[in-house]
């Protein structure tokens, strides 16, 4: 932890900062507080390793400081705040995550978050060719630390992050399918890029299958089944919430999907309502990152649009 926390330190220092930002940061360290309460039972040395993590953090943004790291979060390749944004910014994030569940949700962040800066760059027509290799290899290294990450939960959070992963490919894969079909200046890369992204996808799917048939015919299935009810119900009402504009739309196939699992789980059918929860899970994952699309790219991304038929890779 403490050799972790200089090695941070000692980049952090190579940075001079502004002030007006400042209070903003401080608004997210807050945030991240309100977001991480402490458990209510903890070992005293428990209670000593959080408490030490939070100070290194407050730290590393007091030598940082709050202005350059706040406007880098708005960086996309090429900028000049790029690299604290990837290099800076984001191993702080990874440094006050942490359980593993957590470790494993961030590195799935920073796939996504690199999406989304393709997704900017195509929208104005500026993923070229070098961008779209830098962006490429920030995914495949994102997506194997999330992957490696995952592996190491027990098997119902494995199951829960690997569907949570897959979906976000697939969103963003067809946000990037909508993007190449404007014919604008890089339309073609983004096509290619697209593909890149369905390969990786392809990978997360099979190990998310193979964990989602695991728990199907396991003894823990019912109550696997109930939370996953639990989660993907609160997962759809968030998601209702911020699309906004066609949000019933958008997560008909969610619903009707929990409407199907229930229907199982009543039934006796645990396995089959668990492998349905976690399908109606996805779909509001996609749901949400086409609603952002719609709101920040100003992008609408066709409900019919068939990702498997659109893009081709070889496999």
């Amino acid at each position: 932890m403490n050799d972790k926390f200089e090695q941070l330190m000692r980049e952090f220092r190579k940075v001079n900062l502004g002030t007006r930002e400042k209070e903003t940061m401080r608004t997210h360290i807050a945030a991240f507080v309100t977001a991480h309460p402490r458990a209510k039972r903890m070992p005293w040395i428990m209670h000593f390793t959080v408490w030490r993590t939070s100070f290194a953090a407050l730290g590393v943004f007091a030598v940082l400081g709050f202005g350059t790291s706040y406007a880098a979060e708005g960086a996309l390749p090429k900028d000049l705040l790029y690299p604290v944004k990837v290099s800076i910014n984001e191993k702080v994030r990874g440094f006050v995550a942490v359980s593993p569940r957590a470790q494993a949700a961030w590195a799935s962040r920073k796939v996504e978050r690199r999406l989304e800066e393709a997704e900017e760059l195509a929208s104005q027509g500026k993923l070229d060719a070098n961008v779209k290799m830098e962006l490429e290899s920030r995914i495949e290294d994102n997506a194997k630390e999330a992957d490696e990450l995952i592996a190491q939960l027990d098997i119902e959070a494995r199951a829960e992050a690997s569907s949570e992963l897959e979906s976000t490919l697939e969103g963003h894969e067809r946000v990037l399918l909508q993007i190449s079909k404007s014919d604008g200046e890089s339309a073609s890369s983004t096509l290619d890029f697209a593909g890149v992204v369905k390969k990786q996808k392809r990978a997360v799917k099979k190990e998310r299958s193979r964990t989602e048939q695991q728990i199907k015919s396991g003894v823990q299935k019912e109550k696997a089944a109930e939370m996953k009810l639990r989660a993907v119900e609160r997962q759809i009402e968030t998601v209702r919430e911020n699309v906004g504009e066609r949000a019933e739309e958008k997560l008909s196939g969610a619903t009707e999907l929990v409407s199907e699992g229930k229907a199982k789980l009543e039934s006796g059918e645990s396995g089959e309502a668990f492998i349905l929860f976690q399908k109606a899970g996805r779909e509001a994952t996609k749901a949400r990152i086409e609603g952002r699309a719609k709101k920040e790219l100003k992008i609408e991304v066709d409900i019919s649009l068939d990702s498997d038929a659109t893009t081709t890779i070889d496999d």
